[in-house]
């Protein structure tokens, strides 16, 4: 789905996301995945392609799984996906989130909050308007299919399961047979407990939309907000003079967004390899140096050793997501992702080595 990355990007104080009482169907392995089987990339380039050329009508629901309320979490909503990314998100649950809209023309954003009746417009980066991904040789997932097809809400589909490093089953992935569209994605944390579910039903393929299909309707009397960030339009030159590298383990930095109103404020680096996004907090120049831009070890922080000459902090969440805090030339960079840690740790190294 077009609106995958900015789905993922909850930072680590946000969503929650209570285990559904689900395991993958294969058991995690230890030990290195297998490399990629070439039928196993060539649906994965399939999906990718038929993410950003196939528009989509589709009834989604997701599933997450909250440790700290005890229970899952729910959000329902009706999509539309057109081309050149395209869309438009109309929420039904949970009850707090109901009557939120959020529309894409592909080059600005709309989301229009009915509790508060406020309307907060914001660029859309170019890079990522439309989801991306890299076909690539994957460093850290590989990729392989399910032997027996199934089938989501009465269509075939092939289902691809994706390995971390070590083995074990981070995500599977219901590729439609017809489309090559996702309409299912389950993610696991690393004992292989289901943290969350992204389900499409009553799709249709190549609905009717028009231009006004993505463009808000401001209800009478509503705020507009306009959001005070610039995206950087040479997205590879701000990485390097962030010290991040472009590309990194198949991530490819996609946005850099800087707040024009507060030098100080982080500034955000968003990478993606596809359907999963990594974000990259980057806070400039600390005046009282390097030590008080990590985390204390206080707040489910531990302590490790990114490379042989950083010292880094890290946390790993019940709801699947990971960060990285480390510190270099007065700068502090935390990396957050929906991931193992192990891969996260494997994505920020050289990122601390640049």
């Amino acid at each position: 789905m077009a609106f995958a990355p900015a789905l993922a990007l909850l930072t680590l104080g946000g969503l929650s996301l209570v285990s559904c009482g689900h395991r993958p169907a294969v058991v995690a392995q230890s030990g290195d995945p297998a490399p990629s089987d070439p039928a196993a990339n060539a649906l994965w380039t399939g999906s990718l392609k038929a993410a950003s050329d196939t528009p989509v009508q589709a009834h989604v629901v997701i599933v997450a799984r909250d440790a700290e309320a005890g229970r899952d979490r729910r959000s329902v909503l009706e999509m539309i996906e057109g081309s050149e990314g395209r869309f438009r998100l109309t929420y039904s649950e949970p009850a707090e989130a109901r009557g939120r809209v959020v529309v894409c023309d592909g080059k600005t954003t709309w989301q229009y909050e009915p509790r508060s009746r406020t309307v907060l417009r914001r660029p859309t980066p170019e890079s990522v308007s439309a989801e991306t991904g890299s076909v690539d040789p994957d460093p850290l997932w590989r990729r392989d299919i399910e032997p027996q097809d199934a089938d989501v809400s009465g269509r075939p589909a092939h289902v691809l399961r994706v390995r971390s490093t070590d083995g074990s089953i981070v995500e599977r992935l219901w590729i439609d047979s017809a489309t090559g569209r996702s309409l299912r994605t389950e993610s696991y944390d690393r004992n292989g407990s289901l943290v969350r579910r992204v389900e499409l039903s009553q799709v249709m393929v190549k609905p009717v939309v028009t231009a006004a299909t993505f463009q808000p309707i401001i209800p009478p009397g509503a705020r507009v907000l306009i959001a005070a960030v610039r995206p950087s339009p040479d997205v590879a030159r701000e990485a390097r003079l962030l010290d991040l590298p472009p590309q990194t383990a198949g991530f490819r930095v996609q946005s850099v967004v800087r707040s024009p109103k507060s030098p100080s404020a982080a500034i955000h680096v968003l990478y993606s390899n596809g359907p999963r996004a990594l974000s990259v907090f980057v806070t400039e120049n600390a005046s009282d140096g390097s030590s008080k831009l990590i985390p204390t070890a206080g707040a489910n922080w531990s302590s490790a050793s990114l490379t042989p000459s950083v010292q880094a902090f890290t946390q790993e969440r019940p709801d699947g997501q990971s960060a990285v805090a480390w510190v270099g030339d007065g700068r502090r960079y935390v990396a957050v992702g929906r991931m193992p840690l192990t891969d996260l740790m494997s994505i920020a190294r050289p990122m601390a080595s640049e």
